[in-house]
């Protein structure tokens, strides 16, 4: 199976996060904007990654369409790793 068919499983389940917060009576606003706002810090990591000198051979030449499907991709698993992952208080307790 290819990488990057991987990387875009965790994306697929936080666009159903986003359609799920967004489509309840009661808006969850403050998800949704985290949802988002983790799509956009990930897009931007992968364009700072991919623009530096110590970029992996593969983020170098990416367009634009390619830094935000990747973006997306980082983004939604750390959201999916913070989701299944419980705090570190309850780890000890």
């Amino acid at each position: 199976m290819d990488v990057a068919l991987l990387l875009a499983i965790p994306a697929v389940k936080k666009i159903i996060d986003l359609y799920r917060f967004l489509a309840e009576g009661t808006v969850q606003w403050r998800a949704a904007a985290l949802t988002v706002g983790s799509w956009i810090l990930g897009t931007a990591v992968i364009a700072l990654v991919g623009a530096s000198s110590f970029a992996p051979e593969g983020l170098a030449g990416l367009g634009l369409a390619d830094l935000v499907l990747w973006g997306v991709a980082l983004g939604s698993t750390a959201g999916v790793i913070h989701d299944f992952v419980p705090p570190g208080n309850n780890l000890i307790e």
